[in-house]
């Protein structure tokens, strides 16, 4: 999940594991959800994720705040699918709220100072403020803009004008607003 960004099939899994069989790699991950160590998401080829509790470790102090890092977002309801990775935080550093962070695809916010491969911290919210940076879901496809709404669509507009503002109807359920960006960073190496 951290190498691709995303979870196995159960043919990559058995092709790993040296399997031939989906329905050994089936039960294998059946017994690997009954022990907790993963959850799995009923009718999705690649829905295998980790569980919460993984989020939680109890050698890292309270002032901390653990913050999942995830690779694509497929519905409002479920953020925390898709887990690659965990960052932690002095917690005076962040707001109060369910918070989970991505990492940047592209360099459409260049102007603003948030490059490819960034990382955005996010905070749920029922409705974003007007011109605030949010990150979208389109699709799955994750996009960080400045949100706007205006006769009746969300815009998410673009720092740099070599990228197309981005429009959708209220009504369009391949697009959802997952958060506000709270916090940006960049990992030096």
């Amino acid at each position: 999940m951290k190498d691709h960004s995303k979870p196995p099939t159960f043919r990559e899994l058995g092709e790993q594991m040296g399997i031939k069989s989906t329905r050994a790699v089936s039960d294998l991950l059946k017994a690997l959800e009954k022990k907790g160590y993963i959850e799995r998401e009923a009718g999705r080829s690649r829905g295998i994720n980790l569980p919460k509790a993984e989020l939680t470790n109890p050698d890292i102090p309270p002032s901390v705040r653990t913050i999942p890092v995830v690779s694509r977002i497929e519905s409002r309801e479920i953020i925390f699918s898709n887990i690659i990775d965990v960052l932690h935080f002095d917690s005076k550093l962040l707001p109060e709220g369910e918070l989970f962070a991505v990492r940047v695809s592209d360099d459409a916010m260049n102007y603003m100072g948030l490059f490819k491969g960034d990382y955005v911290v996010c905070r749920r919210v029922p409705e974003p403020e007007q011109n605030s940076l949010v990150l979208g879901s389109a699709a799955g496809v994750l996009i960080v803009r400045l949100y706007e709404f205006a006769n009746d669509k969300i815009h998410l507009k673009p720092s740099n004008k070599s990228y197309q503002v981005l429009s959708f109807s209220l009504d369009d359920r391949q697009f959802f607003v997952a958060g506000e960006v709270v916090l940006t960073f960049r990992k030096t190496k």
